[in-house]
């Protein structure tokens, strides 16, 4: 059976796209990182990940397991966050991503934030429009300040700075 580790350590490879960068993110080492992707493909009965002398990225089934992973790991960290919102505390992380142009606004963002809920720890990294957008749909970010022209309209709300 599958564990939430071997869905994290999945992820991060997909994140990081370099097996020993992926292992020291999940604070492993590089030769059990491995084991373990090895033995969640040996479980599953199916190739992942494409290797060869390095990541070479992941094959078909291993991006529609990615995709199933990335949407677990957020309903554990939804339920995570759910709990302790039952408990009048709102806690968590957020990822935001930021043209350099909005880092300012970004920061103070932050600020208020965690002066209305001090749980919530914001990370705020500058990226350009496309890093933005792929952060988002590879859940290196949670949100993102970028220029409306840069982002097809579903996936944006506008808001005046």
């Amino acid at each position: 059976m599958l564990e939430i580790r071997d869905l994290q350590y999945l992820s991060a490879l997909a994140r990081m796209k370099h097996f020993a960068k992926a292992a020291q993110e999940c604070g492993v080492s590089q030769p059990a990182f491995s084991l373990r992707i090895r033995g969640m493909e040996d479980r599953l009965g199916v190739t992942i990940v494409r290797r060869g002398n390095r990541y070479q990225g992941l094959i078909a089934e291993g991006e529609a397991i990615l995709r199933h992973a990335r949407r677990i790991l957020d309903d554990v960290r939804f339920l995570e966050q759910d709990l302790l919102a039952a408990r009048g505390q709102i806690a968590g992380g957020l990822s935001l991503g930021v043209v350099p142009t909005a880092a300012a606004y970004a920061a103070r963002l932050a600020i208020r934030l965690h002066a209305a809920y001090p749980g919530i720890v914001a990370r705020i990294e500058t990226a350009t429009s496309l890093a933005i957008q792929q952060g988002i749909d590879d859940g290196t970010f949670d949100a993102g300040l970028t220029y409306d022209d840069a982002v097809s309209g579903d996936m944006m709300t506008h808001e005046p700075l």
